[in-house]
């Protein structure tokens, strides 16, 4: 059972990477960063994906079966909503922010090179909500079903719950096993150099970032209904 929690963990943070690496540049290039800062998003991003991960392993040890569907419905409720209508949210967030940061160039900074220090204070308050951000995004794109994520709660819903918790804490680290780190490393450190350089274009980055938010969390809504 662990070779089979380890064979699918590695298998699922592959297939994950698809979805997950859009959205975390995304993210970061919407945001004045850097190397470290993208790291840091990315394991905060992870952690909440291996909480929701062990959780589901317990709830399906405890009663007996698998709680989330295959079309994304735990305890009734479709889960994967959740996740559509957070990029949404996400998307018109960074949309907002980047005319805001747009107009507040515009109108405080002509005729200044490189990056003021009011365009850099608006930026830094803006990176606050970073952490809250990303660990609630992992937490409900864990809830988002795969093949791999179903075959393990099949598996612990026939365990003690100890064991469960084992089973997907073997599954979740695996799953962490992946190219995002440094993506978002690089990611982090092309947005620091963007923001500082030429503000006006990284606020057009966060726009189009919050466009592709929206493209995914549109889609998802639209293939639920």
């Amino acid at each position: 059972m662990f070779l089979s929690a380890l064979g699918l963990g590695l298998g699922c943070g592959t297939s994950c990477g698809s979805i997950t690496t859009p959205l975390l540049t995304s993210f970061l290039m919407s945001k004045q960063s850097n190397a470290k800062e993208g790291i840091k998003v990315t394991t905060i991003f992870i952690l909440g994906k291996i909480i929701t991960y062990l959780s589901l392993g317990i709830l399906s040890s405890l009663v007996g079966q698998v709680i989330i569907s295959e079309k994304g419905s735990l305890l009734g409720i479709n889960s994967t909503v959740f996740f559509n209508i957070f990029c949404i949210i996400i998307g018109i967030y960074l949309g907002y922010k980047g005319v805001q940061g747009l107009m507040f160039v515009n109108k405080k900074c002509s005729g200044c090179s490189g990056t003021c220090s009011t365009t850099k204070s608006k930026i830094m308050n803006y990176n606050k909500n970073s952490t809250i951000i990303l660990f609630f995004g992992g937490v409900l794109y864990a809830l988002t079903p795969c093949t791999p994520l179903l075959i393990m709660l099949g598996m612990t819903a026939n365990v003690s719950i100890a064991y469960a918790l084992v089973l997907m804490l073997v599954f979740s680290v695996a799953n962490s096993i992946s190219p995002l780190f440094v993506i978002g490393g690089i990611s982090g450190y092309f947005s620091n150099k963007m923001w500082k350089e030429i503000p006006k274009f990284a606020n057009v980055i966060s726009i189009l970032s919050g466009g592709v938010f929206l493209y995914i969390g549109i889609e998802g809504v639209w293939v639920i209904l």
